[in-house]
């Protein structure tokens, strides 16, 4: 999460890395300045774009992993903790048993 600030204010960028095998695949990235986020697939994993607003970087907020709304930040909150949880993939848990944490008998 990083606060920016540009010629037409201040605002968030929060973001959530998709990582495979120790590196990183993909960033969603979503921007709030209070009464409006937008957000989606950052371009580059946010190497060049932090620090620019997602609409200037290029950022798909319409397409269908997107979003962009207007409101009270109650409102918002939700509707950006709902569109992460729904547009990250899920880790795979390797097939088979589950193993035991240390210290725990069978």
């Amino acid at each position: 999460m990083w606060l920016h600030e540009d010629e037409a204010g201040r605002w968030l960028l929060v973001s959530k890395d998709v990582v495979e095998g120790g590196t990183i695949r993909a960033t969603l990235r979503l921007d709030y300045d209070g009464s409006r986020i937008e957000g989606g697939w950052s371009p580059a994993c946010l190497n060049w774009d932090d620090g620019v607003r997602a609409r200037d970087a290029g950022v798909d907020i319409q397409g269908p992993d997107g979003i962009e709304a207007d409101g009270p930040p109650e409102l918002l909150a939700e509707l950006a903790a709902r569109w992460f949880d729904d547009s990250a993939p899920r880790p795979q848990r390797p097939a088979g048993p589950r193993p035991r944490p240390p210290g725990r008998r069978a």
